[in-house]
C-alpha cells in the first residue's frame, strides 16, 4: 500500500475526477481536510446533489500543505436517462491554474477547439461538451505517474502475469490564472446498441439548450453564481440561487436566497422542493 503509484496516483486526487488548484490535490492523513454534501434534492426526472470540498485542500497534519482554496462546491445534476450536468464553482486567496480532471479506462478522443471530448466503453458511448469562465488549454493524456508496477506479480484469468495498461485522462486547465473560476461540463450517454446521435447542443448567448431542455449557468466571475434548468414542455425545472422561476404560466420563488429549488409538474401530482445547507446530524 506504500507503493508510489498507490499513495501518489490511485489514493491521490489527480487519480480521480476531481480539481487540482496550482497542480495539488487533496492531502491524506488527516480529518482536518474534509468534504461534504450539503444539499440533496430527488424528483422523478431530475436527481440533484451538492458537494463542497473547500475545506478539503488545507492539511497542517502529517502532509502540511497550504493551498489556498477558498471555495469548491460542485453541483451534479442528473436528467432522466442519461444526462449530466457538472457546475463547479472555485475560489482561492491567490491567482491561481484550475485544472479538472476526467478518467477513462477505455479511450477517450479529444476535440480541443470545441471543447468536446467522447469515450465507448463495451456497453456505453459517452459524449462531453465543457464550459467555462475563461479560456481552457484541454490536454489528453495516456500515462500514469508514477506508473503502476505489478510488484507482487498478479496473474490473470489466462494465468499470465497482468502488465498494467495505459488509461486515458482529460486535464481540462485554465490558460489565464484566477482567483474565481467556473466549469459548466454536460455529459449525455447512450447505450452502445443505440445507434442514434447525440442531442445536439444548441448555444444563444448565455442560453444552452438541449432538445426540450434550456440551460443557464452564470460563467461571468463578477457576478453571483447561479445555475437554471427548465424544460417548459414537460414542466420541469431546477434552479440555484435564482430569485424567481416561471413554469407553465406560473411563477414561483423559493422561500430562501441562495437555495435549490426543483420543481416537477406530474399528471397526478406536482414536486416542489428546495434545499439549502444542512449540516448532517450529529450522534445523540
Amino acid at each position: 500500500m506504500g507503493v508510489p503509484h498507490y499513495v501518489e496516483w490511485f489514493k491521490a486526487t489527480i487519480g480521480h475526477n476531481s480539481v487540482l488548484i496550482d497542480g495539488k490535490g487533496q492531502p491524506g492523513g488527516s480529518g482536518e481536510s474534509y468534504g461534504w454534501i450539503p444539499r440533496f434534492l430527488l424528483g422523478e426526472s431530475i436527481s440533484y446533489v451538492l458537494g463542497d470540498a473547500s475545506k478539503a485542500y488545507d492539511n497542517i497534519f502529517k502532509e502540511h500543505q497550504k493551498a489556498g482554496m477558498k471555495l469548491f462546491r460542485r453541483h451534479l445534476v442528473f436528467l432522466r436517462p442519461s444526462t449530466i450536468i457538472v457546475y463547479d464553482e472555485l475560489e482561492a486567496d491567490h491567482e491561481a491554474e484550475w485544472t479538472w480532471l476526467i478518467h477513462s479506462p477505455f479511450e477517450i478522443k479529444l476535440n480541443n477547439k470545441a471543447g468536446q471530448f467522447s469515450a465507448v466503453s463495451t456497453k456505453a458511448k459517452s459524449n462531453v461538451t465543457q464550459f467555462a469562465s475563461g479560456d481552457l488549454n484541454i490536454e489528453l493524456g495516456t500515462d500514469f505517474d508514477p506508473k503502476p508496477v505489478n510488484f507482487r506479480q498478479m496473474k490473470g484469468p489466462d494465468g499470465k502475469i497482468l502488465e498494467f495498461a495505459n488509461q486515458w485522462h482529460i486535464y481540462s486547465k485554465s490558460v489565464q490564472k484566477a482567483k474565481i473560476f467556473r466549469y459548466l461540463t454536460f455529459i449525455q450517454i447512450k447505450s452502445i446498441e443505440d445507434k442514434t446521435e447525440f442531442e445536439k447542443i444548441i448555444t444563444e448567448k448565455k442560453t444552452i439548450k438541449i432538445s426540450d431542455w434550456e440551460f443557464f449557468a452564470e460563467l461571468d466571475v463578477a457576478k453571483e453564481a447561479s445555475l437554471s434548468i427548465i424544460n417548459q414542455k414537460e414542466k420541469k425545472a431546477l434552479v440555484y440561487s435564482l430569485p424567481e422561476l416561471s413554469l407553465d404560466g406560473k411563477n414561483y420563488r423559493p422561500k430562501t436566497k441562495g437555495s435549490t429549488f426543483l420543481i416537477e409538474i406530474l399528471k397526478d401530482k406536482s414536486i416542489i422542493e428546495e434545499a439549502v445547507d444542512e449540516l448532517p446530524k450529529g450522534r445523540d
